[in-house]
């Protein structure tokens, strides 16, 4: 779907297309990855770095979140936090995040070849 703030015409910057996802009892907007944030997290993941990686990418993609702590404050999206996220919890943000950013299978047949 096009964002509404274009009046559903297409865009071709990642920052136009977001997605809420709802993990737990927390919802998470995450963003489409420009190229430049594909190529940073790409950079850790080719280095070897994939726990470095893994982060990169849920920082880049992650833009909005109801996460509180203990005392029912809004959590900054930031390193600290990210770092504290459950493994589990990780893995379906980072699932998310590729299946958002990755082509519609008809999209991807139909590029193949050029």
């Amino acid at each position: 779907m096009f964002p509404p703030c274009l009046g559903g015409t297409m865009s071709i910057f990642a920052d136009d297309y977001t997605k809420d996802i709802k993990i737990e009892d927390i919802t998470i907007t995450i963003k489409k990855l420009s190229l430049k944030d594909q190529m940073e997290a790409a950079k850790k993941f080719n280095d070897g770095d994939e726990p470095g990686g893994s982060i990169e990418l849920l920082l880049k993609s992650i833009v909005k979140w109801d996460a509180k702590n203990a005392a029912g404050k809004d959590l900054p999206i930031n390193l600290e936090n990210i770092s504290k996220i459950r493994g589990d919890i990780a893995i379906k943000l980072t699932e998310a995040i590729t299946a958002f950013n990755s082509l519609p299978e008809e999209d991807a047949k139909n590029s193949e070849g050029r």
